[in-house]
């Protein structure tokens, strides 16, 4: 029987709060003079802007969650993903991390919050200032698991086994079974990259690097090899791009940079 997955998205007044600061600028909401601004909320006080924003953000994550991921997965019962992120001096909303009860439920609560429409930013004095958020996504699994004969992970592990050894043909081919059970699977698309590069497929190795970093919009890893496949391919200015973000999102790429950035080059 297909089970069906109700999603619960609880963001009540008081548990849609601004986490701990975490940033030399962050001010948390209770300290600001006027909270960030959902498009189309309207409020006179901080409270309503936020009860506003609560149920804006709700309905955008009941419209985007893809909710067979879940089923796919098998889980049953209630879920919980714990997602943070901060809303920047330009209303956007940026350092989307989540932790959940499966990576690939982790990595869908990342793509669908990096969605988020760009609002009016908190305001501390006069001046615009980055407001971290922690949003709690609840959801629950009815009717029973499905039963699934393929196991995703067992395919990526076998994968990345396989590439250990040098054998990125055989890497490849578990990658993309891998990819079929569940076409959400970030970290599948870069390894599968990383091994068409080994091949020489730097054209497929692009590809595989624009899915990953698509859903996840903030892999430095992806960025890394993308601007890679991008120097191999000879296109040094988009690599020199790629590989400065892959620095900036903490994945080191300085080598890189000195190779395919002409500012960088003596």
């Amino acid at each position: 029987m297909k089970k069906l997955l109700l999603l619960l998205l609880f963001i009540p007044l008081m548990s849609f709060n601004a986490v701990a600061q975490d940033s030399l600028n962050a001010v948390p909401i209770s300290k600001l003079d006027e909270a960030p601004v959902y498009p189309r909320c309207k409020g006179d006080s901080n409270a309503e802007k936020r009860k506003c924003m609560s149920a804006k953000i709700a309905k955008f994550v009941r419209q985007k969650f893809n909710t067979d991921l879940a089923v796919n997965l098998g889980l049953t019962g209630r879920q919980r993903i714990n997602v943070i992120f901060k809303i920047d001096t330009n209303g956007n909303v940026v350092g989307v991390r989540s932790r959940g009860p499966h990576p690939r439920l982790e990595q869908e609560a990342i793509r669908v919050i990096n969605l988020l429409p760009k609002m009016k930013p908190g305001r501390q004095k006069g001046k615009a200032v980055i407001v971290p958020y922690s949003l709690p996504i609840t959801f629950k699994v009815k009717d029973g698991p499905p039963v699934f004969n393929v196991d995703e992970r067992k395919y990526f592990s076998d994968g990345l086994q396989k590439a250990k050894e040098y054998n990125h043909i055989a890497a490849v081919e578990l990658y993309t079974k891998s990819i079929k059970n569940d076409r959400y699977f970030a970290l599948a698309y870069n390894a599968r990259g990383v091994s068409k590069l080994n091949l020489k497929d730097y054209r497929g190795a692009l590809i595989d690097f624009n899915k990953a970093i698509i859903l996840q919009p903030e892999y430095g890893e992806a960025y890394f090899y993308r601007g890679l496949s991008k120097s191999y391919l000879s296109d040094n200015v988009a690599a020199c791009t790629d590989a400065k973000q892959a620095e900036k999102l903490g994945y080191d790429s300085k080598k890189l940079i000195s190779a395919v950035c002409i500012e960088a080059k003596p």
